[in-house]
């Protein structure tokens, strides 16, 4: 019998902003994820200013990775731009049933 934690929904998140390395660093996730026959959805957190910002296309074969975009959390401070401050305030703003993509 499976383990009772494995039939619930497993989601398994993580947070990023927009950026050529960050696509390059979540596509070596989504793989590794896949390969290691994780059980679940992978959701990654795209904080991003660029309402255009164009990611990788060779996602399509990963049915349970989704993308959800979230504001640049840190654009309202200039002048402190302390990067994990996009981690929360993105997992607060998914977790209240909000994306940019709606």
């Amino acid at each position: 019998p499976q383990h009772p934690l494995l039939q619930k929904k497993l989601i398994t998140v993580f947070s990023s902003g927009c950026s050529p390395s960050q696509d390059w660093q979540a596509q070596a996730l989504l793989y590794s994820h896949q390969q290691q026959g994780v059980p679940g959805e992978l959701v990654r957190l795209l904080s991003c200013q660029d309402p255009n910002y164009t990611l990788p296309d060779n996602t399509h074969s990963f049915p349970n990775y989704r993308v959800v975009r979230t504001p640049d959390f840190n654009a309202a401070y200039y002048k402190d731009n302390y990067s994990p401050r996009n981690r929360p305030s993105a997992m607060s703003f998914w977790l209240n049933g909000q994306s940019l993509d709606d």
